[in-house]
């Protein structure tokens, strides 16, 4: 089983290290959070999360091709959401890892309504170096709103003037805060 956790600044070199290996080739930012999978006292997994232009971009998942297919890259994923929660993030995978990436909540995004620097940037992968990749885009998460059917939305909509759950459009645009 391998261990997911953050990575602190003494495991940077590794994690350049094993990008390099595993031709990755993007610079690391100080600014990057990055996240690795150590199995055995080495680096089997890691992605990183960078601000591009104010936008949150997941770049960077890799998995050492040993370790492929046994839940890591899952793993990492999982633990990404906790710091990309709330937040709006893109990021640019293989076609073929669309499913993967929509197990945390990312969508297909069309390019021409995206950042335009990641537009470029998916161009660029798909023309000049051939790869088959698209755009995905995980929303910004709101906080749960319960339905008019449930109990709590019952209990709201009739803690409200003028509503009900028989009522609904009088107070259909409510926010839980």
């Amino acid at each position: 089983m391998a261990v997911i956790r953050s990575a602190s600044q003494e495991d940077r070199p590794r994690i350049a290290s094993f990008y390099s290996h595993a031709k990755y080739g993007e610079a690391l930012s100080q600014d990057d959070i990055l996240l690795l999978a150590e199995k055995d006292g080495g680096i089997c997994g890691a992605l990183r999360l960078c601000r591009e232009h104010g936008v949150l971009v997941l770049r960077g998942m890799r998995i050492d091709q040993v370790h492929q297919r046994k839940g890591i890259g899952s793993q990492l994923l999982q633990k990404a959401v906790a710091f990309i929660h709330g937040q709006e993030c893109y990021c640019i995978p293989h076609r073929q890892l669309a499913a993967f990436y929509q197990q945390v909540g990312f969508q297909q995004a069309d390019p021409a309504t995206g950042p335009r620097f990641l537009a470029d940037r998916l161009a660029k992968y798909q023309a000049n170096l051939g790869l088959d990749v698209i755009l995905m885009r995980r929303e910004k998460e709101q906080p749960p709103q319960p339905s008019l059917g449930s109990a709590a939305g019952q209990q709201l909509a009739g803690a409200l003037p003028g509503c009900s759950a028989t009522n609904p459009p009088s107070c259909a645009k409510w926010t839980l805060v």
